[in-house]
Order: C-alpha cells, then sequence, then structure tokens
C-alpha cells in the first residue's frame, strides 16, 4: 500500500500522478456525458450551439493550464 501512495505524489512528466488521473478522469466523464446525454439525437447544432460548445471547452483548457 505504500508503494502504491508513493507512486500517487511522485512526479510524472513534470506533474503528480494524482493529478493526471483526475485529469483523465474529467475527460472521460466528459466525453460520456457528452455522447450519451447532450448529443443523444442527430442533428445539425445551431450558431449558438456551436459558440457556447467551443467557448466551454476554451475555458476548461484555460482552467487546466491555470493549474499547471
Amino acid at each position: 500500500m505504500d508503494l502504491f501512495f508513493g507512486y500517487m505524489t511522485g512526479d510524472w512528466l513534470g506533474m503528480p500522478a494524482w493529478a493526471w488521473l483526475s485529469f483523465l478522469l474529467v475527460v472521460l466523464t466528459m466525453l460520456a456525458v457528452d455522447s450519451g446525454i447532450f448529443h443523444r439525437k442527430a442533428h445539425t447544432p445551431s450558431v449558438a450551439e456551436n459558440v457556447v460548445i467551443a467557448g466551454t471547452a476554451m475555458t476548461l483548457g484555460l482552467s487546466f493550464s491555470a493549474v499547471a
């Protein structure tokens, strides 16, 4: 058990392993929600919908870069 916690707090590509696992969990959750809830029906997205999606993606990207 001590080996697991030592690995989780160690650096991996300049960030702790828990940060990478958290990021991966957030991305996979967002993909599941996007696929399963928001885009259940196939349709042509409107300009307003595209602006919201692009704005959300940019905000999340900037948020992650601010933490790093």
